[in-house]
């Protein structure tokens, strides 16, 4: 009887051992699986990411989303740069000097007096090492007569002024000529009223700034 009980025992402890072992390599097993299926689940994003890339590509959206962070990454630029100098100081001008003073009558010849006064400001351009931005001005009165032949208006007229300007300085003083800008802004900028001969005589002006060098 009592032999009996204990192979009994023996029996059950021996089940509750193997029952054990298998729950442990179920387990283990589980785990694996669990494992397994994570590393699928990120190919799985990675293949749909990829096919959603070229789709894009495809349609051109890519480009145009590209292009939207590039835009965006330019504004953020410029309101860095804007942080870092919130008041900038503008471009210091050298010279505002009167057309009338320096061509003759309707024209774009410089005259010996003309020459005479950019010589007073070639001097300045030399010992500065910035842009050179050359701005003729005129009045408001339309060019006519024979002069219309070779200057329509007022906007080819100014920049023919400007670019004599800048032939002398670099002919007579050598200031290297790509130092220079020429811009034409005809009668879009007055200073003065052009209804008096004084008024008009004030607009027709030559501007020479030097534009500071970007760092």
């Amino acid at each position: 009887m009592r032999f009996s009980f204990l192979v009994a025992l023996a029996a059950l402890l021996l089940s509750g051992c193997v029952s054990q072992q298998r729950y442990a390599e179920q387990a283990a097993r589980v785990d694996s699986l669990r494992t397994t299926t994570r590393t699928l689940k990120a190919d799985l994003y990675a293949l749909q990411d990829s096919i959603l890339f070229y789709e894009a590509i495809d349609s051109g959206q890519y480009y145009r989303d590209r292009r939207a962070l590039l835009d965006s990454l330019d504004r953020l630029h410029f309101l860095l740069d804007a942080c870092r100098d919130p008041t900038p100081m503008p471009p210091p001008v050298v010279a505002t000097l009167a057309i009338d003073d320096l061509f003759e009558p309707a024209s774009a010849t410089l005259t010996d007096a003309g020459r005479a006064k950019l010589d007073t400001v070639a001097d300045t351009l030399k010992a500065t090492s910035g842009t050179v931005r050359v701005e003729a001005y005129a009045d408001d009165v339309p060019v006519s007569g024979r002069l219309q032949e070779r200057y329509p208006s007022n906007w080819e007229l100014s920049a023919a002024r400007a670019a004599a300007a800048v032939r002398h300085w670099v002919d007579a003083h050598t200031v290297p000529p790509a130092r220079f800008e020429v811009v034409s802004l005809g009668a879009t900028r007055p200073v003065a009223s052009n209804a008096t001969a004084t008024g008009r005589r004030t607009n027709r002006r030559l501007r020479v700034l030097v534009l500071p060098r970007r760092p």
